[in-house]
């Protein structure tokens, strides 16, 4: 699982409990150049565990409108790599790269199509 974070016990919790799962990676061959992002259903105790499990290993979050950002970078030996989550109702947004400018960019225009996709619901 590419999710920044997946060692904590919640995020496998909240991917196993989710009754639908999409994932999907991009990347730039031979380049450190990458960005995955994942995107579940995920139920209110999954939700309020995995944001405390964030916020206590470093996310830094806010909460606006009923959603709620988690954002972390890191440093690695290959540079920098950042993971978004959103917690928006029922949808849980995921997103991975090289930094949180670019996921956060990522992840606004996932949930902007899953609003448009989906109008009846209060995302």
């Amino acid at each position: 699982m590419p999710i920044i974070g997946d060692e904590l016990s919640e995020v496998e919790t909240a991917i196993s409990d989710a009754s639908i799962t999409k994932n999907c990676i991009w990347g730039i061959p031979n380049s450190d150049g990458f960005f995955s992002l994942t995107i579940a259903d995920i139920n209110d105790t999954d939700a309020a565990n995995l944001k405390a499990a964030l916020l206590s290993s470093g996310y830094l979050g806010a909460t606006s409108g009923g959603a709620t950002a988690l954002e972390l970078s890191a440093e690695n030996k290959i540079g920098t790599i950042a993971t978004t989550h959103y917690l928006v109702g029922d949808l849980w947004i995921s997103v991975t790269g090289t930094s949180l400018d670019f996921t956060t960019d990522i992840a606004d225009r996932a949930l902007d199509e899953i609003r448009t996709a989906n109008p009846t619901r209060s995302y």
